[in-house]
């Protein structure tokens, strides 16, 4: 009978997430966006006289598409008629994937189109009222 043991190939035990079961011969584990990346793992064979055998392999966690959230809600507004609005929500969302942009669209509480004196700049992060002009 061989009795299983895995860590690291650096010696260190395997990291929190990760779980070996020599009965099995199997790793279970959950990774969180903390763990992407490639870690090195050694597996150890070893028989009743303590002879052992080692391999090694890498377990490379990738990087899922983790939605955006909200930072803050964005308080409610008020704007004047016939007079010029502008309101900017800058840092309100952000995106733990490094290197993931992020597009930006705005509508009505619905789902429906902003009314039309109302428009959306994503570019700068800002919806803009657009002053009526008079007669």
């Amino acid at each position: 009978m061989l009795e299983y043991s895995a860590r690291l190939a650096s010696g260190s035990p395997l990291p929190a997430w990760l779980r070996f079961s020599p009965a099995t011969r199997t790793f279970s584990g959950t990774p969180e966006n903390n763990d992407v990346g490639s870690i090195s793992i050694q597996v150890t064979a070893t028989d009743p006289e303590l002879a052992a055998v080692s391999a090694t392999f890498a377990l490379t966690v990738v990087n899922t598409n983790d939605p955006p959230t909200s930072s803050g809600a964005i308080p409610d507004q008020y704007a004047q008629e016939a007079s010029p609005y502008a309101i900017s929500f800058a840092n309100t969302f952000t995106d733990v994937d490094v290197g993931d942009s992020q597009t930006y669209t705005a509508t009505q509480a619905d789902g429906s189109p902003l009314p039309v004196w109302l428009t959306f700049e994503p570019g700068h992060t800002h919806v803009v009222r657009h002053a009526r002009q008079r007669g």
